[in-house]
């Protein structure tokens, strides 16, 4: 897929199963790659951090195929915090999809609301950007 010039290689989690193992429970992603959350109801919900080894940032894209909010930096928590003690994390810009990739990837390859988003290869109910 691709954010402005940008080019990332994503994993997919379109089903229920998937979006809520999401990228727990692993100890890293490799530069410029990501999971893209897609929704049955097209409306991207609130994310938490729950079995997360490292922090995150989340690009959150509209309807319109363009990055409509980013929430820079979420932290993993510590790995003994109770379910109802992990914050939420939201968009609250309407938005239909969700991509998490590392903490700083959105400073460092300058990427912004507004930009323009391409779903190149992703053949999956529900992706239409």
């Amino acid at each position: 897929m691709k954010i402005g010039d940008v080019t990332f290689a994503a994993e997919i989690a379109n089903t229920g199963e998937l979006r809520t193992r999401g990228l727990s429970e692993r100890d890293s992603l490799d530069s410029q790659t990501g999971m893209l959350f897609i929704f049955d109801d097209g409306r991207a919900s609130a994310f938490w951090m729950k079995g997360m080894r490292f922090p995150l940032d989340f690009v959150w894209i509209g309807s319109g195929c363009t990055v409509v909010a980013v929430t820079k930096d979420v932290p993993n928590a510590a790995p003994e915090t109770p379910s109802s003690e992990l914050p939420l994390y939201r968009s609250f810009v309407e938005a239909e999809y969700n991509l998490e990739i590392n903490a700083g990837e959105v400073e460092r390859l300058g990427i912004s609301v507004g930009d323009s988003v391409a779903f190149e290869g992703i053949n999956v109910r529900g992706a239409s950007c």
